[in-house]
């Protein structure tokens, strides 16, 4: 193996170099990887790749079960005051 991909709604995430496989990786890796997901339900799927290409994702759907984000637009005020209407 020689490098994994995450993935959310297959949109590609930054896996940190040391949590990527090494020269020294065998057929036995095993490591975790933490990843910042949205607060969304979503899919997180994990891709292999080695020197013949990539493998079938693997994949997990994931319920957002906290507050969801409110977006808020921007608020723009153009105040004007008269003093004599004469």
């Amino acid at each position: 193996m020689t490098e994994i991909r995450a993935l959310i709604d297959d949109k590609p995430l930054e896996i940190d170099k040391d949590q990527q496989p090494n020269a020294k990786a065998g057929a036995d890796f095993v490591r975790d990887i933490t990843i910042d997901t949205p607060r969304a339900n979503g899919t997180v799927s994990l891709v292999a790749l080695n020197q013949f290409g990539p493998s079938q994702a693997a994949s997990v759907k994931v319920e957002w079960a906290g507050l969801v984000e409110e977006v808020r637009p921007d608020l723009y005020v153009l105040a004007d005051g008269v003093r004599d209407y004469s």
